[in-house]
Order: C-alpha cells, then sequence, then structure tokens
C-alpha cells in the first residue's frame, strides 16, 4: 500500500514558490523499518534521516554474522535436561488390512471403511463377497481396508479393535470374519449395545470370530485390557496407526475409495458387482 501526503511549499520573500514532491510511505513487511521518503525540494540530494527511533537491524548487514542452524542452541527444555523426546513409533508394515494376496500389486485398491457403517456394509460385500468382484479381478490388483473408526458410535472403535485382534490371531480368517460382521452389523448398532458394557461388546464380537473358525479365547485375550490407567489392549497402537493414517488424507465420510493414493470420489456405495468390473478393466488391462 502506498500513500502520498502534500507537501507545504516554502515560499521565500520575492520568489517563486519551490516545487515539491509528496512524500512516499510504504508499509514495509511486519517486523521490518517502514520506507519513508520525506518531502525534499528540488534539488536536494541527501536522502531523509530514518524516521524510526529504534530501527531493526538488518541481519544481512555487512559486518553482522548469520547463525547458521547447526550453531544454535538446543531448545531450553533439552538444555536442561540432557535428554531428548522418544519419536512415536512407526508401523513396520505398510497400514491398512490386505483383503487378498498379491505378491507383486501393479494398482492399489484402497477401501476407507467403517465396520458400524450401512454404506460401508454394502460396498464390502459387493466387492468382497466369495467369487465376486475381488475374486474376479486382475492378479495384479491388490485390495486393502482402512479402518475408519467413526466416533458418534461409541462401539465402532470395539468393532475396529475385533477386526484387528482376528488379524493378529488368525489372518486368513479376516476376510469371512469382515463379512460376517457386517451382515450381522445391525446387532451392534446404538440401539442394540446402549446397555452393554465393553465387555460384553468384545464378546459378542469374540463370537463372530469363533463362528468362521477363529479362536474366541485368542481374540478375547488380544482385546483385553492390559496395565494400569488408559494402557490399552494389545490393538490399541493398531487403531492409532489406523486413525493417523486416514486423518492425514482427509478422509471423514466412509465409504471412500483411493486407487493408487489418490482419491475416486465419485465411487459409490451403491455401485453393483457389474459397475465395479466396469470401473476396474482398465486397471485389470495395465496389471
Amino acid at each position: 500500500h502506498i500513500s502520498f501526503r502534500p507537501a507545504i511549499p516554502v515560499r521565500s520573500r520575492g520568489a517563486t514558490p519551490a516545487r515539491a514532491t509528496p512524500a512516499l510511505r510504504t508499509h514495509a513487511p511486519l517486523g521490518a523499518p517502514a520506507l519513508d521518503m520525506r518531502t525534499r525540494r528540488r534539488g536536494d540530494t541527501a536522502p531523509a534521516p530514518d524516521a524510526s527511533p529504534n530501527p531493526t537491524p538488518n541481519p544481512c548487514a555487512p559486518g553482522r554474522r548469520v547463525v547458521r542452524a547447526a550453531e544454535r542452541p538446543p531448545p531450553p527444555r533439552l538444555r536442561a535436561t540432557g535428554k531428548s523426546t522418544m519419536p512415536p513409533p512407526l508401523p513396520l508394515q505398510p497400514c491398512g488390512l490386505a483383503l487378498n494376496n498379491v505378491a507383486a500389486p501393479m494398482v492399489q485398491i484402497s477401501m476407507y471403511l467403517d465396520l458400524c457403517c450401512p454404506f460401508s456394509a454394502k460396498m464390502y460385500k459387493t466387492v468382497c463377497a466369495e467369487g465376486g468382484v475381488m475374486d474376479g479381478a486382475a492378479d495384479g490388483i491388490q485390495f486393502t481396508m482402512h479402518n475408519v473408526v467413526q466416533p458418534w458410535h461409541a462401539q465402532s472403535s470395539y468393532m475396529h479393535e475385533a477386526s484387528f485382534a482376528v488379524a493378529n490371531v488368525d489372518a486368513p480368517r479376516l476376510r469371512p470374519f469382515l463379512f460376517e460382521l457386517f451382515t450381522g452389523q445391525e446387532e451392534f448398532f446404538d440401539d442394540k449395545t446402549y446397555d452393554l458394557t465393553r465387555a460384553q461388546i468384545y464378546d459378542k464380537l469374540a463370537d463372530v470370530a469363533a463362528g468362521v473358525g477363529c479362536d474366541k479365547d485368542a481374540v478375547v485375550g488380544q482385546l483385553a485390557c492390559t496395565g494400569t490407567g488408559n494402557g490399552g489392549n494389545a490393538v490399541t497402537q493398531q487403531i492409532k496407526w489406523a486413525t493417523k493414517y486416514h486423518r492425514v488424507r482427509a478422509v471423514h465420510v466412509t465409504p471412500t475409495v483411493f486407487v493408487n493414493g489418490i482419491e475416486a470420489p465419485h465411487v459409490s456405495s451403491g455401485w453393483t458387482a457389474d459397475e465395479w468390473r466396469e470401473f476396474l478393466a482398465p486397471f485389470s488391462a495395465s496389471s
């Protein structure tokens, strides 16, 4: 922004009024001294003095040494304790639950689903039914489910914990477990779980796992609280990773589908198996 202020002409007896240039003031960035070109008569050569009583020093001025990042002292907390904060744990393998076995995937179909969401259930059952879309896809297409806990359904977290427990105990049983859980999803809706304790919900989920041949006691053991306070259970860290994974990708609505890391917003939970096959056709050719 540039503002002008009129200059006051300087008169002398018997002389022609001198023409003066308007004062030019520019608004400098925050923290930098303002540039002020004072009014001066035509022919003046000396620049106007700095209007700021305490001008901000220029770090790049001659004679001033610039402190490099490596030379800066550590933050006060680290300097006082001499210890560094431990970084957060990182997953040892890619996030997500693999739904099919592809040795060298060329195409990644990532489905972000909530186990308590009816629309997620519809998509999963269309894609992952035995002999369905996924089984008929090309060998190079990898289907992966990413867990999206919807916290306005408190039991959603327990349902996703159970999926990780089954994957840890008996990975080949995961796909049928998810299918059965989505099929009987209404038994875990708000009205059916409102009066149940956390342990009772875990027990019902373990029953679903047992129904597909998974060891119920092993699943319950994965879900049991460990330690004191907010120690969580054996799958708490996996829930944290899954939640961080979909948050950094700005996934909120379920279901959401990504293809090779790019969101495909036109993919719908209402698609039929034939619509899915038509959608996958170009990727089948490339894989």
